[in-house]
């Protein structure tokens, strides 16, 4: 018995030390792959599958096989032998086809020129990174079977750290997955492509995050990347599209943002796709030229990528950087351009975002690795979104953060939207807070409090902020702001009540995509808080809750209170 104890103490230590060293190695396999070391990378990789195969033969003997019998010692040991075993499969299966394919997306070769991608080695990487994706998924599906927390300490922190090595690596091969599948398309493999790229302004809230205001035309052929045109909003004003999104959508948004005739108001709904149909059906209707599809972008996009390729200096010897890009274009451009005469700022502004677009585009030296990093980091806070009208590219799209779609499900669900309806730049000062309250996973009420701050001044505004056109009678006060807040809930769900600063409060119920969504006008005034609660009666959930989260320039807080992740029945 004192053997078999020292046994499992020994190598128990010992495992713990090439888990240690397994975790350290990940980072410098990463860091090679980068590097387009594809040597030393595989070095790594068969020295890392040497360490699992060692440590999953050090505690599957037969000591540590009594030990996870025996009372009191069975949880740290079932743990360690789960964990072991699990690094073992993952490494022996997902590493050697994750180096494959980081050879193929070697960053040197990948990059053919300052504006183009090798297609060619794309499509190379697909099968290699579909098998590592499909490891790491199966690996995904074990860790979830691995026991609950157990009296040791270190072995929950070790499980802890591996789940989530686990979590991130799946989603990294799924989304490279999803790149290499859906990418060579778009990219022009089969011919020219032109999509329509909207750059939004979160300073005046649309539901998709902000006022839709420049814009360029996207053209791609055989992995060459163009913008050929740029031009503000005011070059869509009286053009209209046609569509047909239903009679819920209809009733939601015609009345009072006439999205389909109005280019400004396009994207009033956080559903991505009728944004973009809407953009690319206005574009033919002025122009008569098809587009393939369309992308929605922000300066928070456009700061995140000015990190990978480096700051621009304008003409008049403005720079842009990556840390500036939000006050630069949120801001700083409006104070500089008081006078509500658009012509001017609207000029500027054109001028500056294609400044920023051809550096992204075209810049020699930028990293591709940093690149794309960046525009990951993008995408999953919503300031990127993507769609195609290829059905095919456009399904495979759907699940990543780049479809920004509001999911027609039975999941419990959450998302806060704000649409300027005042014609400010105010939003630029709003922050929000969000509490979510749900007793249980039975049928029950379900709360949604919304903090919300105006740090507006009072004072010194000029109109291009306030948005007030010379001669309008009355003024409105400095700083106020006029908006629709809009809560959508879980499908199924009913409107109960909902109330501000604890008065009751008129709302409107409406529905899209299934949910129901309750909104109420407010003012809110300078360096006012108001607080709006909304009533919901819910169904019982099935799953945790889906938080869809409208990107904006002051990130919303989210608070779950209770039951926020149901089981799956």
């Amino acid at each position: 018995m004192v053997a078999g104890v020292a046994w499992i103490a020994i190598t128990g230590l010992i495992a713990r030390a090439h888990s240690h060293f397994l975790s350290a190695q990940v980072s410098k396999l990463e860091a090679a792959l980068v590097a387009g070391d594809s040597t030393e990378a595989d070095r790594i990789a068969h020295e890392m599958q040497s360490k699992s195969a060692s440590t999953h033969a050090l505690t599957s003997g037969p000591a540590w096989w009594v030990a996870a019998h025996v009372p009191f010692l069975d949880g740290p040991v079932t743990s360690i032998r789960a964990q072991a075993a699990l690094l073992d499969d993952l490494a022996s299966t997902a590493m050697p086809d994750a180096v494959s394919a980081g050879e193929a997306l070697n960053p040197k070769l990948l990059r053919t020129g300052p504006d183009s991608i090798d297609l060619d080695r794309l499509s190379a990487a697909l099968p290699a990174l579909e098998k590592a994706s499909a490891a790491a998924t199966a690996a995904k599906r074990k860790s979830l079977q691995l026991p609950g927390k157990t009296w040791l300490g270190a072995t929950n922190r070790s499980q802890a750290s591996l789940l989530h090595e686990i979590d991130t690596l799946d989603t990294s091969l799924t989304d490279l997955t999803t790149a290499a599948r859906v990418l060579p398309g778009p990219l022009g493999a089969t011919g020219v492509h032109r999509y329509f790229v909207a750059f939004e302004t979160d300073a005046e809230a649309r539901g998709l995050g902000g006022l839709p205001g420049d814009y360029a035309i996207l053209r791609t052929d055989h992995g060459r990347m163009d913008l050929t045109r740029f031009g503000s909003d005011q070059d869509l004003d009286g053009a209209s599209s046609n569509l047909d999104f239903g009679v819920a959508y209809n009733e939601m948004y015609d009345g009072q943002f006439s999205p389909q005739k109005t280019f400004q108001n396009s994207d009033s709904s956080p559903h991505f796709p009728y944004a973009a149909q809407i953009w690319m059906g206005m574009w033919e209707d002025r122009f008569h030229q098809h587009l393939d599809g369309a992308i929605a972008t922000d300066p928070s996009a456009l700061g995140d990528l000015l990190s990978a390729v480096g700051p621009v200096t304008l003409a008049d010897g403005t720079v842009i950087n990556s840390d500036d890009a939000v006050r630069f274009f949120e801001n700083a451009t409006y104070l500089a351009f008081p006078s509500y005469d658009l012509a001017p700022r609207k000029a500027f502004q054109v001028l500056a975002s294609r400044a920023v677009a051809d550096q992204i585009i075209h810049q020699p030296s930028s990293d591709l690795l940093h690149s794309a990093s960046a525009l990951q980091t993008a995408a999953e806070e919503g300031h990127l979104l993507v769609y195609v009208s290829d059905p095919v590219a456009e399904r495979a799209l759907i699940g990543t953060p780049l479809a920004g779609i509001v999911p027609e499900t039975t999941r419990p669900f959450l998302d806060v939207v704000v649409n300027n309806t005042s014609g400010t730049k105010l939003d630029y000062y709003l922050s929000r807070t969000v509490t979510y309250t749900r007793a249980s996973c039975g049928a029950t009420p379900v709360s949604v409090t919304v903090t919300l701050h105006n740090a507006a001044p009072d004072h010194g505004l000029p109109d291009s902020v306030l948005g007030r056109a010379p001669g309008i009678r009355p003024e409105p006060i400095v700083g106020e702001e006029g908006f629709l807040l809009s809560v959508y809930g879980t499908t199924g769900s009913y409107i109960e009540t909902a109330s501000v600063d604890g008065k009751p409060a008129y709302l409107e119920s409406n529905v899209e995509r299934g949910h129901p969504v309750a909104s109420i006008p407010l003012d809110i005034k300078p360096d006012q808080t108001l607080s709006v609660t909304f009533h919901f009666d819910d169904p019982a959930a099935t799953g945790p809750l889906i938080l869809a989260t409208q990107p904006t320039i002051d990130a919303q807080h989210t608070t779950i209170s209770g039951a926020g992740n149901c089981p799956i029945q």
